[in-house]
């Protein structure tokens, strides 16, 4: 985020939260809600994978560290991903912060560059938070500029209003995103009522006491008259079979495992501010068919 020079297009690539971490689902959320507020240009997962049925190459699981082709939990959350970004669901910051870099300053910055590490603003003092909150650019000039004011506190709101990054409480880090056609969490809210305007999320205990719990419009306005809404969570996920290197869980090495790839209920409530009479769900198969009907309960 602190790489953005003022008015150059501005493009995210070989984006991921690589396997085998067990949160690889928020990676895509993340990045499009942070990506709309920033008003980025074109965003990339790196990679989707094999393609198949081809001789030699198995399909049904996770085989490698940035695979996001047969990952359940990247795969399930990509359209929510997309509304945020691409329809724009994520209004773009509000207010612009700047920093400047002489031409002198950016060559004394380039004699110590790396590949991984041309360029942040973090050098010119742009804070890290900053890019949580406004959107942040760098001006080339030779005309000196001081840098923005620290952010401070662990709980950030965008100045829009509609992103939350609240990490204040130790162990329960929480990301909520408000829009008016998209709404949901991803942390630590296990057992816990979270309220976005008049939708309101509580999910169960899960197996990480983490998930991720969405909701995004994919025909109407609003939430609360006629439309069709996509609900989706996600959280624990495993190859079968595939081990571990050490207690931490830091890496599988290559023992990948095999297919089916394992993913684990999140159960969760999700409550709308209408009767029962106006509201149908349905489970969906794996390609996004009604499967099964799901009861509605509350007043009619």
């Amino acid at each position: 985020g602190r790489q953005r020079i003022k008015g150059k297009p501005f493009t995210v690539t070989e984006y991921n939260h690589p396997a085998p971490i067990y949160y690889g689902g928020e990676g895509s959320l993340m990045l499009a809600a942070y990506g709309g507020l920033q008003d980025w240009d074109g965003l990339w997962l790196f990679d989707y994978g094999h393609g198949g049925p081809a001789p030699g190459v198995n399909m049904g699981y996770v085989r490698g560290f940035f695979n996001v082709g047969q990952h359940p939990t990247a795969m399930a959350n990509l359209p929510l991903a997309a509304n945020l970004f691409r329809r724009g669901d994520v209004r773009s910051a509000l207010h612009e912060r700047t920093v400047s870099l002489s031409s002198e300053r950016e060559l004394d910055l380039l004699l110590g560059a790396t590949q991984w590490n041309v360029f942040s603003s973090g050098q010119l003092g742009m804070p890290p938070g900053t890019v949580f909150s406004n959107r942040i650019s760098t001006v080339l000039t030779d005309a000196p500029m001081p840098p923005p004011a620290a952010i401070t506190g662990s709980n950030i709101v965008s100045d829009t209003g509609e992103l939350r990054w609240d990490a204040s409480a130790a162990g329960s880090g929480l990301l909520t995103y408000n829009t008016r056609k998209s709404k949901g969490l991803i942390g630590r809210a296990d057992n816990k009522t979270v309220t976005l305007d008049n939708i309101a999320f509580r999910p169960g205990a899960t197996k990480l006491g983490w998930c991720t719990l969405g909701m995004t419009l994919l025909r109407g306005e609003v939430m609360t008259n006629d439309c069709t809404a996509l609900i989706v969570a996600s959280g624990w996920w495993e190859n079968t079979g595939q081990v571990w290197k050490d207690a931490s869980k830091t890496s599988v090495g290559s023992n990948w495992g095999t297919a089916p790839v394992l993913a684990g209920v999140v159960p969760f409530e999700v409550t709308l501010p209408v009767g029962t009479n106006h509201v149908r769900a349905w489970v969906l198969d794996e390609r996004g068919r009604r499967k099964t009907a799901l009861p509605v309960l509350g007043n009619a």
